[in-house]
């Protein structure tokens, strides 16, 4: 049975869930960003004044299954900035797949 995801601004969860994604995240890549690191990445993706950087979190039944951040920056070829998918991990209870319908990508999480 699959469970309702909502796709929700990273400002509307805490730290702690944010961090616990992020750490995992860090811990896949094999790397260890430090604290100060963490929380100025943090800090800068729930500025609500700072347009070009953000992100969002993937909720199911309460819980914070997926992280992604988003950074946009322009471009000599288009009028519109591109948005560069930055940092997308989801839980590993909560495995994945990404697909491309037109101009949108769906998400089909088999959760267990």
């Amino acid at each position: 049975m699959q469970n309702q995801i909502n796709i929700i601004e990273l400002s509307k969860i805490t730290y702690g869930a944010w961090f616990k994604l992020w750490a995992a995240y860090q811990s896949f890549y094999q790397t260890d960003l430090s604290a100060e690191v963490s929380q100025n990445t943090w800090s800068k993706l729930i500025n609500s004044e700072l347009t070009h950087i953000y992100g969002y979190a993937a909720v199911v039944d309460s819980e914070v299954a997926g992280i992604v951040h988003v950074i946009e920056h322009d471009s000599c070829w288009t009028m519109k900035p591109y948005a560069y998918l930055q940092d997308l991990y989801t839980h590993a209870d909560f495995p994945c797949r990404f697909s491309r319908q037109g101009h949108r990508w769906e998400i089909d999480c088999a959760c267990v």
